[in-house]
């Protein structure tokens, strides 16, 4: 019995163990009929493979050849690392969703991880959600002592995978619609990978990369870096005491205004070897902002054609590339003094076609963009404004505009101070909605996109609408005029002519006429603007009877 227990427990820790280095130990002869051990072997010795690394390998290799001997499905367990790829769980985030990892977590992007199988193709990487990825804030690599802040000024950092062995691969991605205003994402990463003396496709590994929304892995630009003498590299990566690392921060920039409309997918990737030995992990951040150069601290859209920018009344253009797309190599006009120069801002008083070279870290092909710069003038801009007083409220604009020794004039636009749309026509009508005084500004612009604005102050006014009501009485009542009238400025003060050579200045008078007869009574109203109007009306004073009689005496 005794036995019996000690075969059980040395059986089950045998499991487990194998369990934990992931590999199958034990084959059927028949199974492994025609495998070339002998080669198999020689293969594990040229890459380095000795101990349970030695044994993860040749499991590896028999579990292949069984495979491939019989046809069997390859996505049927873990211990030969073959996996169906992961899609359709990737969500497609607005324009870069936290991509910064400042919300001091992982929101907004995809956590997955799988087992190393090829370094330089990432197989085995990665069909299972979730993973040891972390954000971390400020301090140092504790194995390299490498500062954790960010180049990029923010709190928060991911770190991808860690010193875990066994194959395991850790992978961050984002799924972004590109625009306009993410159209240059830079990115920094920092890469720690335990040194082991394999081929290169089988070195511990870190991979920063894009896929397009069809699935297809864009060439370029991409980092890759395998540890190892003449694999993937990249700049500051340095060899420590028993692992290789990045002495710095290492900056780089994706330029995905070929991708602007269509959406891409940013995956950043840190595995251990293929042979389980050895660990690989890595630490990254990034950020979007629009493709653009600066002009004079002006950011200007910098599309895949030539871009036309402005100096408008400058005597000079400051210009300034794109961040992290170095090195840099700008080309001027003959008379610029800009030949082959590595810096990312120039200087310069001439005008003409620059041609913009940049190498970003992991690009196969150079990003090249021309700048047509123009040093110009703004135009003068004046307006006249046809507007009669105390009629209506409707007036029309018409620009005055000087060329100013600057290009034709192309763009006019009235802002009228109201609530309503500016008007984009020259000359151009407009109906106020109320009186008072507005202020309208005018823009006009030259074809070479230089501005200039001007304001005027208008009064909108118009006639009070006058009007009076009365009820006609005997002469010797009073008849009582009841004021109707209003106005759209201010107030309005009365003058009454009673049509007998008497009036007033009340609001609402009462009139006794002393004789019959018809009378025509004026009302002038003027408002606050000055405004003035009338109006007329005929008043009939109806007389009274004569009662007398003549008594006869009796």
């Amino acid at each position: 019995m005794k036995k019996l227990t000690l075969l059980l427990f040395i059986g089950i820790n045998s499991l487990l163990f194998a369990q934990k280095l992931n590999y199958q130990t034990v084959f059927s002869i028949d199974s492994l009929q025609g495998f070339n051990e002998a080669t198999a072997k020689a293969t594990a010795v040229v890459s380095n493979f000795f101990g349970e690394e030695y044994k993860f390998f040749m499991s590896k290799q028999k579990r292949s050849y069984i495979i491939s001997k019989y046809n069997l499905p390859t996505n049927t367990g873990p211990n030969f690392n073959n996996y169906k790829p992961i899609g359709g769980n990737n969500q497609i985030m607005a324009g870069c969703t936290n991509i910064d990892f400042e919300a001091g977590s992982l929101a907004g992007w995809t956590q997955t991880n799988g087992l190393n199988s090829n370094s330089t193709t990432y197989a085995g990487c990665c069909p299972t959600a979730g993973g040891n990825a972390i954000v971390v804030s400020g301090g140092t690599d504790a194995l390299t002592g490498v500062s954790l802040n960010s180049p990029f000024g923010g709190s928060w950092v991911a770190k991808i995978n860690n010193t875990t062995t066994g194959t395991y691969t850790d992978r961050l991605s984002q799924n972004f619609n590109v625009t306009s205003a993410n159209a240059l994402v830079q990115f920094a990463y920092l890469a720690v990978l335990q040194s082991a003396g394999h081929s290169c496709n089988q070195q511990p590994y870190m991979n920063i990369r894009l896929i397009d929304c069809s699935g297809n892995v864009i060439p370029c630009p991409q980092v890759d870096i395998q540890e190892g003498a003449g694999c993937g590299s990249a700049l500051g990566f340095v060899a420590g005491s028993g692992f290789s690392y990045s002495s710095n921060w290492q900056v780089g920039a994706l330029d995905l205004t070929p991708y602007i409309g269509t959406c891409v997918t940013l995956e950043v990737t840190a595995g251990a070897c293929t042979a389980s030995g050895h660990w690989g992990y890595g630490y990254f951040d990034a950020k979007c902002s629009p493709m653009d150069i600066t002009v004079n601290n002006v950011s200007f859209p910098l599309g895949i054609g030539a871009s036309t920018v402005a100096l408008c009344s400058a005597l000079s253009g400051t210009v300034t590339a794109p961040p992290g797309l170095g090195p840099y190599n700008w080309n001027g006009p003959a008379g610029s003094g800009v030949t082959n120069s590595p810096n990312q801002t120039f200087t310069t008083t001439t005008p003409g076609q620059y041609t913009l070279t940049m190498n970003p870290i992991g690009g196969c092909a150079p990003i090249i963009r021309i700048v047509n710069l123009q040093i110009t003038t703004n135009p003068l801009a004046n307006f006249t404004i046809n507007y009669v007083p105390c009629s209506t409220s409707s007036l029309t604009a018409t620009s005055t505009s000087s060329l100013n020794g600057g290009t034709m004039l192309t763009g006019f636009q009235y802002n009228w101070g109201d609530a309503t749309a500016n008007s984009t026509v020259n000359p151009a009508t407009h109906n106020y909605a109320s009186s008072g005084p507005k202020v309208i500004s005018f823009t006009v612009t030259n074809a070479s996109g230089c501005t200039s604005i001007i304001s005027q102050n208008v009064n909108i006014s118009q006639k009070p609408i006058v009007n009076f009501t009365f009820t006609p009485l005997c002469m010797g009542a009073p008849i009582n005029f009841t004021n109707n009238s209003t106005t759209a400025s201010g107030t309005n003060s009365y003058t009454w002519d009673y049509g007998n050579a008497l009036g007033s200045n009340a609001t609402n008078p009462s009139v006794n006429y002393l004789n019959s007869g018809t009378y025509t009574v004026t009302l002038i109203a003027t408002n606050t603007d000055l405004c003035t109007d009338s109006i007329k009306k005929t008043v009939t004073v109806y007389g009274r009877p004569l009662i007398n009689f003549t008594p006869t005496s009796i």
